[in-house]
């Protein structure tokens, strides 16, 4: 369900299996669950208490090895906070992502990276260099593999020229197609997307 952006849905899963994982004691799981429990409130409007929860995870994960879930956690935080935190609060942004790049799993997540960077330089208006970025996050992300991630890209693609001041009426219809797309693929009913995202590619 994340994967499609359903994070309504997948919630309800997430508190099951974070209830089970305690049950048995499978930290593992629990970190896990906590990391999809974190995303899941960002994407639903709760930041805050997601970047607690993914801090959590992170913390968890590293205590017991489960470096993959580091990296994501660390990733989604760093990712929360550039979407919703005012400017005098993002001045450690450049540091986050030099933290993501060099960490070994850095390398396999190079297109959501480079989002992060794009949505950086948009917000400090460096818009040539944000669009750059951006262009290279689509042709690194495999949009059948990870669909929600490449319709980030896709959005963040929009924000920036729409910031440029141009038309982005063609993007935001190809940015529906190819979420409509997935859905069909996956057989699954249309994902609901978040509102935010919706209004935009909408």
């Amino acid at each position: 369900y994340q994967t499609l952006g359903r994070f309504d849905e997948s919630y309800t899963y997430v508190g099951r299996c974070l209830d089970i994982a305690r049950e048995i004691g499978q930290k593992y799981l629990e970190g896990c669950a906590l990391f999809a429990r974190g995303w899941a409130e960002v994407n639903q409007g709760q930041t805050a208490q997601g970047i607690k929860t993914l801090t959590a995870s992170e913390a968890l994960c590293q205590a017991i090895g489960a470096e993959y879930f580091v990296f994501q956690s660390a990733m989604r935080k760093a990712e929360a906070r550039l979407s919703t935190f005012p400017g005098d609060k993002i001045n450690q942004a450049p540091e986050w992502i030099q933290t993501l790049k060099n960490h070994p799993d850095g390398p396999d997540h190079e297109g959501d990276i480079l989002r992060l960077e794009a949505m950086l330089a948009r917000h400090h208006e460096r818009l040539v260099e944000a669009l750059e970025a951006i262009d290279k996050s689509l042709a690194k992300i495999d949009q059948q593999r990870e669909p929600f991630l490449y319709l980030l890209s896709d959005v963040e693609r929009i924000l920036i020229l729409r910031q440029m001041g141009q038309d982005v009426t063609n993007e935001q219809g190809q940015a529906l197609i190819r979420w409509q797309r997935v859905a069909q693929v996956n057989t699954l009913p249309p994902p609901s997307i978040s509102s935010k995202l919706f209004s935009i590619i909408g």
